[in-house]
C-alpha cells in the first residue's frame, strides 16, 4: 500500500510518460487494452487497490474484477473494472483508448451509467482513457439521449492530476483523486460524502422502481389484449396467462443476457407478424431444452389456446432491448424477487360486462397498507447466521443432507440467499480441496465438482438445488416466481457451449425440475382442517384454504431426515386468521393463548417442522420481545429453544413508515444449558442501513458484551441485565419503552385513541429519583461517539412497568 506522497510521485510519472508521447497514444491504433495496461492499471494501483490479486484472495473476494471486452447487444456485456469489498460492487471504471472523446461521448457515458444504474448498489462510475477522467451519478435513471453531462459530478483531465486548485469542497487533481477513491478513504465512506456534497437527490429512479413500473404497465396492457381477443376469458385463466407469458419473457431476456441462449433470439419472435405464434414456439423449445416447470404446457392449459395482439408484444419485448436503459446481465436476481413481491401484491378483474379489466391492490395487501419485501441485507444476515453455523465444518456430502425452507417464501428471496450462499461455499470448499498441483481435477466426467475457469459445474448447481432448497406459499404465481429465480441463479455463470456440453456429454436437461420442492399451499392449515370441520367446503372454496400436508408433499425429508435442518422466513404479520381461529386455537395453542397473530402461529409452526438440534430464523415485529400480549409464544419460544441471537432494528427497515419496528430472531431448538448467554445487538439508533450494517459489523468484530454494546449504540431504549436464573432468557430481561405502545398510541396504532393515552407521562419523570426502585435511562441525545452522560436526571417509574406486565415478571 503506497503513502499518499509515494502516490503523488507515481500518479505524476505517469501524467509525464504520457505527455512524452502524447501523439502516440492518441493514435487511433492504440486501443483500450494498452490504455488499461499501460497507464489505468497503474493509476489504480497507487490509489492502493490490488489490481492484480496479489494478496491471493479467493477469486469471489478479490477487490478489483477486470472483465474483457465481449459485445452483447451491441454494447460491452460489463465495465472493464469492478470495484470490489468483499462481493459488493462500490464503483464501475469504463476504460477508453485516448482518441475516444470522453467529455463529449454521448454513447459512452449511457453505457456507463447503464452499467452501475442496473446494479443499483453502485451510486457512482468512472468513465476514463486516462488523458480524461469523468465521474458520474449511477443513481439517476439513464436514457439513451441523455446528453454527455446529464449526471457527470466531476470531470478532469490528466494535466491537472497534480495540480491541488480548490474545486468546491474538494481539490483538484491529485488530492481528488486521493481524497475520493484512495483504498482506504473509500473504505472510511469517501464515496458516500463525494455523492451527497456532489450528487441531486431530485428525480432518483432505482432500478427495482422503475422495473417494477415497465412489469405493471405490461401486465395492464397485455391483460387488456388477451381480454379483448379472447372472448369469455375468466379471471383465474387470466392472470394466469398474464404472468406466465411475463414470467417466460423475463427468463429467456435474462439468460439470453447471460450468455445462455443466442442474443436476440426473443427479439426474433416480434420482427414479422404472428408474434404470439412464434413465442410459443420458442416457449416450447425452451422447455425441451430447460426440463422446467416454467415452460410446462402439461400443466398450463391456458396460453396455447389465448391470441395476443402483435402490437402488444412488439412494445413489450422491443423495450427489453438496447437502448432500453436496463442491463440485464448486471441486474442481480435478488433485485428480479423484490419486484415480484410487489408487482404480486395486485391482481387483474374483470369489469362487470367482462369486456374490460381493471389492476387493484389484493385485499390482503391492500388491509396491510401495502407488500413490504425483506431488505436484502437482512436476508443475508439471517442466511449467514443460520446456513453458515449449520454448515461449518461439515463436508458437501454432509451438507447434501440438510434440508432448508421457507414456509412463507413469496417469490423467495430467502431461498435466492440460501442457495447463493451454498453455492459460495461449496465453490470455495472445491477450490481449497480438489486442486491437483493449481490445477482443478476436471476429468470432463458427471462427476466433477468444479470446471477448469473454477466455477461450479451445471451437474453440482442443480443436486445442490434439489438436496437442500425447500419453499411452501400459498400464492401460486408467487411461487412460480420463486422457481423462476432459483432456476435463473442455477444457470447464472453458465455459458451456451457450457450447457450443450452438458447435454451432449450427459444427456441431460439443462435445469432441474423443483416443482416438488417449491410446492404451492397454505403452510398452516392441514387437511384435518376439512374432517375436523362440520362445514361442507366447495371446490371453489376448498382451492382458496389450499390446506397443505407437510409429509405428504415433502415425504423424503420427513420419512428419513425427521424433519427440516432450517427454517428462514419473513412470515407474514397480521394477516386475516379469524375465519379459521378454532382451528388455528386447537393446532396451535401456544402462541393463540393470549392474541391472535399469523406470525406467532408462523413461529410455532416452525418449531413443529425442524427436527431436533435444528434451527429457525426470521424477522419479526419487534413488538414480539417486549409487549405484554406476546407472552404466550415468549414463554413458547423460551420452553422449547435456545436463542442464539437477538438483533433490534427498529423503524424503517420496510419501505413504510407504518409498518412497526422489527427485530430478527435465531433459535436452535433445544433448551437453554444453564448460563446460556444470548447475543444481542440493537441498531436503533441507525437512521439507514449503512449505519445498521456498521453498528452490526463492529458488534460482531469487536464482541463487545451486551451491556457495553448497548450503551454505545442504543437509541431510545432501555435495556436492563441481571444474572439469568436456570430456565430464564432474555426476554425478562429487557425492556423498551417505545415498543411499549408510547409512540405508536400516538397515530391510531395501540390500545388508546389519539392524543389521549398518558402512557409516557406514568412511566417516565425528570428531575430527582422517587424511589431507589426506579432506574435512569439514556435516550440518543445523551450518547456520543466515543462517550455517554454519566447522570440523565430521567427515570423509569418502575411500579408503573410491573403494572403493565403483571402477567409476566420483568427483572430490572
Amino acid at each position: 500500500m503506497m503513502t499518499k506522497e509515494a502516490a503523488r510521485q507515481k500518479i505524476a510519472e505517469l501524467v509525464e510518460k504520457y505527455r512524452s508521447q502524447i501523439g502516440t497514444y492518441e493514435n487511433a491504433h492504440y486501443d483500450e487494452a494498452n490504455t488499461r495496461r499501460d497507464f489505468l492499471d497503474d493509476l489504480f494501483t497507487a490509489l492502493g487497490w490490488d489490481i492484480g490479486n496479489k494478496k491471493g484472495l479467493a477469486e469471489s473476494y478479490r477487490e478489483v474484477i477486470l472483465e474483457d471486452n465481449v459485445i452483447v447487444d451491441g454494447n460491452s456485456k460489463a465495465a472493464d473494472y469492478a470495484f470490489r469489498l468483499g462481493k459488493t460492487v462500490l464503483f464501475y471504471v469504463e476504460a477508453k483508448k485516448p482518441s475516444v472523446n470522453i467529455k463529449n461521448n454521448q454513447e459512452a457515458a449511457f453505457q456507463l451509467r447503464r452499467y452501475g444504474w442496473s446494479k443499483k448498489e453502485v451510486t457512482i462510475s468512472i468513465l476514463t482513457n486516462f488523458k480524461e477522467f469523468a465521474v458520474y451519478d449511477c443513481t439517476k435513471k439513464p436514457n439513451v439521449k441523455d446528453k454527455p453531462h446529464v449526471a457527470r459530478l466531476t470531470y478532469l483531465t490528466f494535466e491537472n492530476f497534480g495540480e491541488t486548485k480548490t474545486h468546491g469542497d474538494w481539490q483538484d487533481g491529485f488530492d481528488f483523486l486521493w481524497n475520493t477513491f484512495e483504498y482506504n478513504n473509500v473504505l472510511r465512506g469517501s464515496l458516500e460524502k463525494y455523492l451527497k456534497d456532489n450528487g441531486d437527490k431530485q428525480g432518483i429512479v432505482t432500478v427495482d422502481e422503475a422495473f417494477l413500473q415497465l412489469l405493471e404497465d405490461w401486465r395492464e396492457v397485455l391483460a387488456r389484449s388477451i381480454c379483448r381477443t379472447n372472448q369469455g376469458i375468466n379471471e383465474e385463466d387470466l392472470n394466469f396467462a398474464v404472468q406466465e407469458i411475463l414470467n417466460r419473457i423475463v427468463f429467456l431476456r435474462l439468460v439470453e443476457s447471460r450468455k445462455i441462449e443466442p442474443f436476440g433470439n426473443l427479439k426474433k419472435t416480434i420482427e414479422s407478424n404472428q408474434c404470439y405464434k412464434k413465442l410459443i414456439t420458442l416457449f416450447q423449445r425452451a422447455d425441451e431444452k430447460y426440463n422446467s416447470g416454467l415452460f410446462n404446457f402439461d400443466r398450463d392449459k391456458v396460453s396455447e389456446k389465448i391470441t395476443v395482439e402483435d402490437t402488444v408484444l412488439k412494445t413489450i419485448i422491443s423495450e427489453l432491448y438496447y437502448p432500453s436503459p436496463y442491463n440485464f446481465s448486471q441486474i442481480p436476481i435478488e433485485i428480479l424477487g423484490s419486484v415480484y413481491e410487489q408487482f404480486l401484491g395486485k391482481t387483474i378483474r374483470l369489469t362487470s360486462s367482462g369486456k374490460n379489466v381493471k389492476v387493484e391492490e389484493k385485499p390482503e395487501v391492500r388491509k396491510a397498507g401495502g407488500v413490504y419485501y425483506t431488505p436484502q441485507y437482512i436476508v443475508d444476515y439471517i442466511v449467514e447466521n443460520t446456513v453458515g453455523k449449520l454448515i461449518k465444518g461439515k463436508t458437501p456430502q454432509e451438507v447434501a443432507k440438510i434440508k432448508i425452507v421457507d414456509p412463507a417464501c413469496g417469490c423467495g428471496i430467502f431461498l435466492l440467499g440460501a442457495y447463493q450462499f451454498l453455492l459460495d461455499w461449496h465453490k470455495n470448499y472445491y477450490f481449497a480441496n480438489d486442486y491437483d498441483n493449481g490445477k482443478v481435477k476436471s476429468r470432463g466426467l458427471k462427476i466433477d465438482t468444479l470446471t477448469p475457469d473454477y466455477q461450479l459445474t451445471t451437474t453440482e448447481k442443480k443436486k445442490i438445488l434439489l438436496n437442500n432448497i425447500f419453499g411452501v406459499d400459498i400464492d401460486m404465481i408467487a411461487v412460480e416466481v420463486a422457481k423462476l429465480s432459483l432456476l435463473i441463479k442455477c444457470v447464472e455463470g453458465e455459458t451456451e457451449a457450457s450447457i450443450e456440453n452438458t447435454q451432449r456429454l450427459f444427456h441431460e436437461k439443462v435445469l432441474p425440475n423443483i416443482d416438488s420442492n417449491i410446492r404451492c399451499g397454505n403452510s398452516l392449515i392441514g387437511n384435518d382442517f376439512y374432517q375436523q370441520s362440520n362445514f361442507q367446503f366447495s371446490e371453489q372454496e376448498q382451492i382458496k384454504i389450499n390446506a397443505f400436508d407437510w409429509k405428504y408433499e415433502f415425504p423424503q425429508v420427513f420419512k428419513r431426515e425427521k424433519g427440516m435442518d432450517l427454517i428462514i422466513c419473513n412470515p407474514p404479520w397480521g394477516a386475516d386468521i379469524f375465519p379459521y381461529a378454532s382451528y388455528f386455537e386447537t393446532h396451535y395453542p401456544h402462541s393463540t393463548e393470549n392474541h391472535k397473530d399469523s406470525f406467532k402461529i408462523f413461529i410455532e409452526k416452525a418449531c413443529s417442522l425442524v427436527k431436533d438440534g435444528g434451527r429457525i430464523g426470521m424477522i419479526v415485529p419487534s413488538a414480539f420481545l417486549f409487549q405484554p400480549r406476546y407472552v404466550d409464544i415468549r414463554r413458547f419460544v423460551r420452553n422449547n429453544t435456545t436463542i442464539n441471537y437477538l438483533w433490534n432494528i427498529g423503524d424503517n427497515v420496510f419501505s413504510s413508515k407504518v409498518v412497526a419496528p422489527c427485530s430478527i430472531f435465531l433459535v436452535k431448538k433445544e433448551k437453554a444449558r444453564r448460563n446460556h448467554k444470548v447475543r444481542f445487538f440493537d441498531t436503533t439508533s441507525a437512521k439507514n442501513e449503512g449505519q445498521r450494517l456498521i453498528l452490526l459489523e463492529k458488534a460482531n468484530y469487536t464482541k463487545i458484551d451486551q451491556y457495553n454494546y448497548y450503551k454505545t449504540v442504543a437509541e431510545s431504549f432501555v435495556a436492563f441485565f441481571r444474572e439469568l436464573k436456570d430456565g430464564e432468557t432474555f426476554f425478562e430481561n429487557v425492556i423498551t419503552f417505545k415498543d411499549a405502545g408510547i409512540n405508536y398510541q400516538c397515530v391510531d396504532i395501540g390500545l388508546y385513541e389519539k392524543g389521549k393515552s398518558d402512557l409516557s407521562s406514568r412511566l417516565l419523570y425528570e428531575g430527582k429519583c422517587k424511589r431507589k426502585s426506579d432506574v435512569e435511562y439514556w435516550k440518543g441525545a445523551d450518547i456520543e461517539s466515543y462517550y455517554m452522560l454519566s447522570e440523565t436526571g430521567r427515570f423509569v417509574n418502575t411500579n408503573t412497568v410491573n403494572d403493565l406486565y403483571e402477567n409476566e415478571r420483568v427483572v430490572l
